[in-house]
């Protein structure tokens, strides 16, 4: 949170004082002093695959892989590549089912993780147990 100083306009600092906590100005003797904590946390929604590609007419003349879907079991997925991150980084590749009923997406990391698992044809408890020791506690949805 930024807060600002009524009487000149600066920057109010926050200050950790032992009996409480205080907003002060550097610049003028101005002092708020902070009467109850106040927090609060704000979750980013992930945005959907077609979003970040540039929509649904961005999928039309891609290329697909023989991969396995593990939401449906599909045995065919849509592929496309993205720089999302600096130029010396790798690409980013974006996978969705072929299955028209499915067309589900893999943008979330484990569930990219997950599908690349698939493609190596890994055997079921393999990939069951790679996720697990990564994921370490997370619930996964």
């Amino acid at each position: 949170m930024l807060a600002f100083c009524p009487s000149c306009g600066n920057l109010l600092m926050m200050e950790r004082d032992v009996p409480n906590n205080k907003f002060s100005c550097r610049a003028c003797p101005y002092v708020y002093y902070i009467e109850q904590k106040i927090t609060f946390r704000v979750f980013p929604r992930l945005k959907e695959v077609d979003h970040i590609v540039g929509g649904a007419e961005s999928w039309e003349n891609v290329d697909s892989t023989d991969a396995v879907c593990p939401k449906c079991s599909y045995h065919r997925a849509y592929f496309t590549q993205m720089q999302t991150r600096s130029a010396d980084e790798p690409m980013t590749i974006f996978y969705k089912c072929c299955q028209p009923t499915c067309r589900s997406g893999h943008s979330n990391p484990l569930e990219i993780l997950q599908f690349h698992l698939f493609v190596l044809n890994l055997p079921q408890n393999t990939v069951e147990g790679i996720l697990h020791t990564l994921t370490k506690g997370l619930i996964l949805n």
